[in-house]
């Protein structure tokens, strides 16, 4: 189906409204402002300061997650050759390109150097 001129779809939201306006929010960030600003910290005992950052953290920290990569082959650290790009000018020249084999590209690309 594609898109059509003056359609509906997507119009009225079905999603449902907000539970807390964002009067009632700014009113819980103004309190919690002022007892922070009212916290004197340096009458906390070491263990207190600990548990204040342990629980304040979270909310100005991003979590760190583990990211694993998985490669099929071993990359190297450092490329030694740089990158080839190719520019088609038309469709013709790409299709070319994408018919041709390893040893007729190698022919159809012109190396390019830049002189510093």
């Amino acid at each position: 189906m594609s898109f059509q001129k003056g359609n509906q779809y997507g119009k009225q939201s079905k999603r449902g409204k907000d539970v807390i306006s964002q009067e009632i929010k700014d009113k819980i960030k103004a309190n919690v402002s002022e007892l922070l600003d009212s916290l004197k910290i340096e009458v906390y005992t070491e263990d207190q300061k600990l548990r204040y950052l342990q629980v304040i953290l979270p909310y100005i920290m991003p979590k760190q997650r583990a990211v694993t990569i998985d490669t099929e082959e071993d990359l190297p650290m450092f490329i030694q050759e740089p990158p080839q790009v190719v520019i088609f000018k038309t469709s013709e020249e790409r299709k070319l390109w994408d018919a041709a084999s390893e040893k007729e590209k190698e022919n159809l690309v012109k190396p390019y150097t830049l002189k510093e």
